[in-house]
């Protein structure tokens, strides 16, 4: 069966109140493509975030957590990347205003077998979707309403054999097949018409086990990862020297630097900057007498992003 990463439910919970909110804010622009997002998505959002929430919170062993985490993250569909973009550590909602843009856009569709527009007919047991550029490991199905069960055996039960990436599309097989009047939900993301996707067949979306909290960065030669929004460090934290800290998390980030026990940022500007960035990812602190050998030293090292 196919081995599909999605966010814990922690974040879930965190990501559906950041699309709640960009969900209010087009409506009441009101330019929303119908065919995509229906006008209940606001109280839809905002019943399922909270249900998930107080479940999470006071039922965390609940044998049905799962299904309602993926059901609310089908509900966030087009504004999944923002959202994931814009939740902080803690599940604090930032926006990132030097966040170099990472050129995704969310992939949603809602669909009823045998009705106008469905995407499937009964009795199919695979759905190719021709479009380019969708990112590994992002794809995901579900059956909404009461009318489907998941890993069941059962008529009418659903489970997802596989999902193939390639370059143009992505096709999603069934164990078993599709039955007139289920609805179904596919979600996923996709490289923007901006950015050109790698050849050969996708790319790997990195695994987001272990990384709760972190944001997406990228390298800018294609590659992303993980990392923390700030960094910490101590005495213990330097070369032998006592002035340098070495750390290719840096690398690919402008960052401010925080003295803890001087309560202040350090300046970083010419002609007499108190540290100097390393290019391969560190930092040399330029003030007289600094020896972390002997010294106490506290500091974090805010990420900023290449382009800030």
């Amino acid at each position: 069966m196919a081995t599909v990463q999605v966010p814990s439910t922690a974040l879930t919970i965190q990501i559906a109140k950041a699309s709640l909110v960009y969900a209010g804010r087009d409506i009441s622009k009101k330019n929303l493509n119908p065919n995509i997002i229906d006008k209940n998505l606001e109280l839809s959002l905002w019943v399922a975030g909270e249900v998930l929430d107080w479940t999470y919170t006071n039922m965390p062993n609940a044998s049905n957590l799962k299904v309602m985490r993926n059901y609310t993250l089908a509900l966030c569909g087009a504004y999944l990347v923002e959202a994931m973009s814009n939740v902080g550590q803690g599940g604090v909602i930032i926006t990132p205003v030097n966040a170099t843009p990472m050129g995704f856009t969310g992939y949603r569709a809602d669909f009823t077998i045998g009705e106008p527009g469905s995407l499937m007919n009964d009795g199919d047991l695979s759905l190719t979707i021709t479009l380019n550029g969708f990112i590994r490991n992002t794809v995901m199905m579900f059956p909404s309403g009461i009318n489907a069960t998941i890993d069941d055996t059962d008529t009418g039960a659903f489970d997802i054999d596989s999902i193939v990436y390639a370059a143009t599309y992505v096709t999603i097989t069934l164990s078993y097949p599709v039955l007139d009047g289920q609805r179904y939900i596919i979600t996923g993301l996709r490289y923007s018409a901006a950015v050109s996707p790698p050849s050969g067949g996708g790319t790997d979306f990195p695994i987001q086990d272990g990384h709760e909290g972190e944001v997406l960065f990228t390298d800018g030669a294609g590659n992303l990862y993980w990392a923390d929004t700030h960094i910490d460090y101590v005495s213990a934290d330097f070369e032998p020297d006592g002035i340098t800290v070495v750390d290719t998390r840096l690398e690919h980030n402008t960052f401010d630097l925080f003295w803890n026990e001087g309560g202040r940022y350090l300046i970083p500007d010419e002609p007499s900057p108190e540290f100097t960035r390393i290019d391969s990812g560190g930092f040399t602190i330029n003030i007289l007498g600094w020896d972390a050998n002997v010294g106490d030293y506290h500091l974090y090292a805010e990420l900023k992003g290449a382009n800030a």
